[in-house]
């Protein structure tokens, strides 16, 4: 798969009632962000982590991954992420634009990864080159992640200017593809400490 994935943990992780960051939790027998970034390294050779909040700490925590997995993970700080995930998407944004990317994965780090998630949404990606966004879905409930083209990025770059819009409407109104999957993790959000204890009992 030759999508970069970009990973975004930049928020500060206050609704966990803890005192590490969201993204050093334990998940799984190892931290949150060591398992996505280990899902997203099986299948990609190109994944940004935009950090904020804590960013010397999860740099140095995600030090310790095989040296395999690690070399092809880029860590970018994000100065405006105490502005809110509006401004951090933005920031995110602008980075895939400066990359020349054609497309990338979205992937925020409270929201578990599946390599069989990502791999329909690709195999949809491919196949289908008029839809700009691709949105799996369960049920009736659309979720997450999302493979977003190029041709949506500036939108969601300047999502900081409008602060009444928000990446949901940006994307409802592109050109959509939704992907039928049978695997409720996409709509698993880690919010709060609760959360991550009734998702890995």
């Amino acid at each position: 798969m030759n999508i970069p994935i970009y990973l975004l943990t930049a928020g500060s992780s206050q609704r966990t009632k803890d005192l590490r960051h969201k993204a050093l939790l334990t998940f799984h027998d190892t931290s949150l962000i060591k398992h996505q970034i280990n899902i997203a390294s099986s299948l990609s050779s190109k994944i940004i982590v935009i950090t904020g909040s804590n960013s010397d700490e999860i740099v140095q925590h995600c030090k310790a991954l095989d040296h395999t997995i690690l070399s092809k993970v880029t860590f970018i700080y994000c100065p405006i992420w105490l502005f809110g995930r509006s401004h951090s998407l933005s920031f995110l944004f602008k980075k895939a634009i400066e990359n020349q990317e054609s497309s990338i994965f979205l992937v925020h780090i409270d929201q578990p990864l599946s390599s069989d998630i990502l791999e329909e949404l690709y195999k949809a990606y491919l196949i289908n080159s008029e839809s700009d966004v691709f949105r799996p879905k369960y049920k009736d409930e659309s979720g997450h992640p999302l493979l977003i083209r190029k041709t949506v990025f500036q939108n969601i770059a300047d999502l900081y200017q409008n602060q009444s819009i928000t990446l949901k409407e940006i994307v409802n109104t592109s050109r959509l593809q939704e992907i039928i999957v049978n695997d409720n993790i996409i709509l698993k959000d880690l919010n709060t400490f609760d959360d991550f204890k009734h998702f890995v009992k």
